[in-house]
């Protein structure tokens, strides 16, 4: 079953000027997250923070065009198809964002700078130039707080459930990033849960017919950097084990190995995790 929950929307308008104004807005009160909602009885958590390319209406897609907001800067591509496979095929509840990362990144610190971009990857992005600190709130009460208000929600029915729920994000990658090669097929990033880390690589490295993979750890991101809020929050703080996987995106995005990919994705967070629950 799925569930939703959102909030108040603020927008922007462009005057004659060319300049970007803001005015409030409102929008479906049940667009800012998704909820897959298989209960409490599975010890994963699946979360999905770029799981949308899409913007609220009345920011105007942020001044950019739609093939824009399609590639990576503006979502994670293939990893919500990715969570909800994986919800299904473990039983686990997983929470999605709704809106895009460009309108503001749920996966950092909402009090940096480049939680709202004004360039991403080289894309200047003109609905997040010049932001008063009064739109950057409300971005955050919008998209931010709802996102993380329902994961630790999530949390709390687990352990009132007597279930201790792992941490588990899905992102995706590019194959190439600056003119550089990323030649893993995913990755595992981990911070100090070094066991569960190198458990769920084995896992991926040895089962099934995807036997083979290139598995990085700690990339093409490190744990140990600031790409992790949502690890850092709700798993390290917390004292709840966590890991996130990322899955490069011609693999991720591509519908055809979707279903074979989650597979076996699946069978190693069972092997990695569940054994230990």
């Amino acid at each position: 079953m799925r569930i939703w929950s959102g909030a108040i929307c603020f927008g922007y308008a462009r005057p004659a000027t060319g300049a970007l104004r803001f005015r409030p807005m409102t929008v479906d009160p049940h667009d800012a997250v998704e909820v897959i909602d298989h209960g409490a009885g599975c010890p994963i958590l699946l979360i999905c923070e770029h799981a949308s390319p899409h913007v609220p209406p009345g920011w105007g897609k942020l001044g950019l065009q739609d093939d824009d907001l399609a590639r990576h800067i503006g979502w994670d591509i293939g990893a919500a198809d990715i969570a909800r496979r994986l919800a299904d095929d473990l039983g686990a509840s997983a929470v999605l964002a709704r809106y895009s990362r460009l309108f503001i990144d749920c996966n950092r610190d909402p009090d940096r700078d480049d939680s709202i971009p004004a360039i991403s990857d080289g894309i200047a992005v003109p609905g997040n130039m010049g932001l008063t600190p009064e739109e950057r709130q409300r971005r955050r009460a919008l998209a931010f707080t709802p996102l993380h208000d329902r994961i630790g929600a999530m949390i709390e029915r687990h352990l009132a459930s007597g279930v201790t729920p792992t941490i588990v994000p899905i992102h995706s990658f590019t194959p190439e990033m600056q003119g550089v090669r990323r030649p893993w097929h995913m990755g595992v990033l981990w911070n100090e849960c070094d066991a569960l880390g190198a458990s769920l690589m084995q896992a991926l490295q040895d089962l099934g017919d995807m036997a083979g993979l290139e598995i990085g750890a700690n990339q093409p991101y490190s744990a140990r950097e600031f790409v992790t809020y949502t690890m850092e929050q709700h798993g390290r703080k917390r004292g709840l084990a966590n890991v996130a996987l990322e899955i490069r995106n011609d693999l991720a995005g591509d519908p055809a190995l979707q279903p074979r990919l989650a597979a076996h994705i699946a069978r190693a967070l069972r092997r990695a995790i569940l054994p230990a629950a």
